[in-house]
């Protein structure tokens, strides 16, 4: 299973729960733990709240015995995702966040520790968003024959709100380019994985498929990894999820004029970076992920001069 080292670090209360209502983890997006709060979930971009007889509820009423979570643990999910190391884990904690193996990307919220106006670290820890990682090899499948021109793997950046599968597209294009299908010959790849929610290493080693000729950078500010593997590695195509500051920005021009290909991926929505300056020339392929009403997920990917190219329903690939 996908989700084993989430199950790994979970209290027993929201175990029992889960075991008593015969629910998988994989078939949640998210959990949301809270210290003395009920305990909620997100299946199908719904939020649910967990009971202790292993039911799901949309609403909370009084006679209801949901699942509440004691100081006592929430501070063993922290020990438990941290590997019973917080000190080993303190940088990433300063940063709001764990990853754990599986790629799995745990939110931190609490005390904020500051040293002369700047932020240190979190104690008191009092909220936890334990987002799933999800490997779907073949998502994007009929999506990447629309980023290239002849021989030459086009731009691309990838949008969305959070939550769509941004990460997910990324990692299996990421494979695709690394490997190549047949049609498109295999690309040296060079991926920045700040967070390590992409190739989900583990002392060097992707867990996740990334492909047989990327070299994953894991951990580490994200521009300065992405200027290490330009000059390194000389990749023909530089990955990196969630970019877009104005460093990144400055590091996307100088790797084209290096002849490097780019894929990244930003939070909004299409509208937002069509038309933002500071991206205009960067990019010839625009991909917007989009969610219907039943929870069906749309690509609509745009070419250079902001028309719309296509659309592709990828919902299946996501079950």
């Amino acid at each position: 299973m996908q989700t084993d080292a989430i199950w790994q670090i979970l209290p027993e209360s929201i175990k029992e729960a889960l075991k008593k209502g015969g629910i998988s983890l994989d078939s949640f997006e998210e959990i949301r733990i809270r210290t003395q709060r009920p305990v909620s979930v997100r299946r199908k971009m719904n939020l649910f709240y967990l009971n202790q007889n292993g039911s799901l509820t949309k609403t909370l009423l009084p006679e209801m015995s949901l699942v509440i979570m004691s100081k006592a643990e929430m501070e063993q999910i922290l020990l438990n995702a941290s590997r019973f190391s917080v000190y080993a884990a303190e940088e990433q904690i300063r940063q709001g966040y764990l990853t754990i193996q599986g790629g799995h990307r745990i939110g931190i919220c609490g005390e904020v520790i500051l040293c002369d106006g700047k932020l240190q670290g979190i104690r008191k820890i009092s909220s936890y968003n334990i987002r799933m990682a999800r490997e779907v090899r073949g998502c994007a499948r009929e999506i990447y024959p629309w980023l290239w021109e002849k021989e030459r793997f086009l731009d691309t950046l990838i949008v969305s709100p959070p939550g769509l599968g941004k990460t997910t597209l990324l990692r299996d294009l990421v494979r695709l380019i690394s490997d190549g299908t047949g049609i498109h010959r295999p690309l040296t790849t060079s991926l920045a994985d700040e967070r390590g929610e992409v190739a989900a290493c583990i002392s060097g080693i992707p867990q996740n498929d990334v492909g047989q000729n990327t070299d994953v950078m894991d951990g580490g500010s994200k521009t300065d990894t992405m200027i290490m593997l330009l000059r390194t590695m000389a990749p023909q195509v530089l990955a990196a999820d969630e970019a877009g500051g104005e460093e990144d920005i400055k590091i996307f021009a100088q790797a084209k004029k290096w002849g490097t290909a780019l894929l990244t991926t930003a939070h909004g929505t299409i509208k937002q970076h069509l038309f933002d300056q500071k991206i205009s020339g960067l990019f010839s392929r625009y991909i917007e992920i989009q969610i219907d009403n039943d929870c069906s997920r749309n690509v609509l990917i745009y070419d250079q001069n902001r028309q719309l190219m296509t659309t592709v329903e990828i919902e299946r690939s996501y079950e």
